[in-house]
């Protein structure tokens, strides 16, 4: 009955918890925490120990940017009188299995791939939580005086490369702060939730990227890179492949990930695929040779081949068509199937389309051209020939059970944003000089006013689309506008379209090119050789 009523009374305290805290020195207390918006969507917030103002972090990205910005230097003498935090619950890779994560062994200067770097007995990661010297002799000197100045604050290590540290104001002890990544960790194990109400209380500093219009909050997604190539949700978790000084990163929940490429980013063509929940990246290749491949789980896959299609996630595993160097077939290559790190197919003309059904890797071969064949991947390993057909249709090409009913659809259509977003797109025509822009919803014709459409979709049983004229360029969502505060990327010097030319485009200048939603949310894609590509988000 103890441990029931003891169980009960931690229950009540963590549900109460931030109103206790915030009850105790209101903003003094909160000094250098990581705040998360436990009522809203975790919204992640710092209170700078400086003016007790609240910053919010957009992402690991934006947090590691902003923390930064707001670090002071410190000698590194006094940084190692200050414990070192580890975060258990992170899957960073530790190379050696001492406890540490190789991006702190980076820091700490231990080896990433020795557990016991002064070769004592004692491995790197024990010696390191027992306040004891991983690199030598001795217990390191631990000022706790030092360590409380220093709580909530930022370190930058100014006698190294500006190593930055974050100090737990709950423990005293400094978490290192390598990257984004890392960013996000501290954001996600090291934060402490707080109710809407208990937030408001705290004064924030205007966020640079956020701006109200029409009654919206909206926020710049990716404006801090050269240019966003497009959005994703994988899992509703935001995804998108940017670039930054000719280099390419995949930014994933705010996780930023910068091994996509080895090298320019020039002339890359990618797109991310949902593959058991996490983003994969199919390229093909770039002016430098990288390519085609699949990114994946930090590993590149299909570098061998001489060209990669039809990715597919089969069963949560990683699939695609792929040609394979063959001197002895036309062209001199060979339509092999991919799957879990195997080749299926190889004894077919040609193997393509892998597909899930009924759970097991399923495919097209050509068995006797020009007909294909349904193969299918059974548990022993083996392939078999299924009774089912596939006929070709004008969108699709149609898998057939025996009863002719149709179990399976291959479209091919990677591209197809339908499923991570829920707009409706609209068409719209154009006919002639007179009319050149038609749009018609819900069965009326809209009178727009503007002499070119850029795209039109439904947003919320609302007609939303984006409205061109020689000299200006708006969203129109619920007969409202949208978009004013991009209006000074338009050159207007240079009309956007050619009336002469049956209101063509005339340069590329246009600064609104996509609309979609999530969640009944606006979102527009802002493009324009002033400041680049970015994603504009309603809040």
């Amino acid at each position: 009955m103890r441990k029931k009523n003891l169980f009960y009374s931690l229950v009540l305290i963590a549900l109460v918890l931030p109103s206790i805290v915030f009850a105790q020195t209101s903003k003094q207390n909160l000094s250098g925490q990581i705040l998360l918006q436990v009522e809203s969507r975790g919204e992640a917030w710092y209170v700078d120990p400086k003016d007790y103002k609240r910053t919010y972090l957009q992402d690991g990205a934006a947090a590691y940017r902003l923390l930064r910005e707001k670090g002071v230097g410190i000698k590194n003498s006094d940084l190692s009188k200050i414990p070192v935090g580890i975060e258990t619950r992170s899957k960073d890779t530790d190379s050696d299995n001492d406890g540490l994560a190789d991006k702190l062994e980076e820091a700490l200067g231990t080896d990433i791939n020795n557990n016991d770097t002064d070769k004592d007995g004692y491995s790197d990661g024990a010696e390191v939580l027992s306040n004891y010297s991983p690199l030598g002799k001795g217990k390191i000197q631990i000022d706790k005086n030092l360590a409380n100045q220093f709580k909530g604050k930022i370190l930058l290590q100014i006698e190294s490369r500006g190593e930055a540290w974050y100090v737990y104001p709950v423990d005293g002890k400094r978490y290192y702060l390598k990257d984004g990544d890392a960013a996000y960790q501290i954001m996600r194990f090291l934060s402490l939730g707080i109710t809407n109400e208990n937030l408001a209380k705290i004064e924030a500093v205007k966020d640079p990227f956020t701006f109200e219009e029409n009654g919206k909050t909206f926020r710049e997604v990716g404006s801090q890179f050269d240019s966003v190539l497009d959005l994703w949700f994988i899992k509703d978790k935001m995804a998108y492949l940017a670039v930054k000084d000719k280099k390419m990163v995949l930014v994933y929940d705010g996780r930023e990930d910068w091994n996509v490429l080895a090298t320019n980013a020039s002339a890359f063509t990618g797109i991310i695929l949902d593959i058991n929940g996490k983003p994969a990246v199919f390229a093909i290749a770039n002016e430098y040779g990288e390519g085609p491949f699949v990114y994946y789980e930090g590993k590149h896959f299909g570098t061998e081949y001489i060209l990669i299609r039809d990715v597919a996630d089969v069963n949560g595993k990683l699939a695609f068509t792929a040609i394979k160097k063959d001197e002895t077939a036309d062209g001199g290559g060979r339509y092999v199937i991919y799957y879990d790190g195997k080749e299926y197919g190889t004894e077919y003309f040609d193997a393509l389309f892998p597909f899930e059904l009924d759970g097991k890797l399923t495919f097209l071969a050509t068995k006797n051209f020009p007909k294909d064949t349904v193969v299918q991947l059974q548990e022993d390993g083996m392939l078999t020939e299924p009774p089912l057909t596939n006929e070709i249709g004008a969108d699709a090409t149609y898998i057939y059970d025996q009863n002719n009913t149709v179990v399976h659809k291959i479209t091919g259509a990677l591209r197809d944003h339908s499923k991570y977003f829920d707009s409706i797109p609209i068409q719209f025509y154009s006919y002639n000089l007179d009319n050149p822009y038609k749009l018609v919803y819900k069965g009326q014709e809209v009178n727009h006013g503007y002499k070119a459409l850029q795209d039109a979709a439904e947003i919320n049983g609302k007609l939303a689309y984006i409205g061109v004229n020689e000299f200006s360029s708006d969203i129109v969502y619920d007969d409202l506008e949208y978009g004013k505060a991009y209006a000074s990327l338009i050159d207007k010097k240079k009309p956007l379209i050619d009336s002469t030319a049956g209101f063509s485009f005339a340069n590329s200048a246009i600064p609104f090119i996509r609309l979609n939603s999530k969640d009944g949310k606006l979102i527009y894609h802002v493009s324009n050789s002033k400041q680049g590509h970015f994603i504009v988000m309603e809040q």
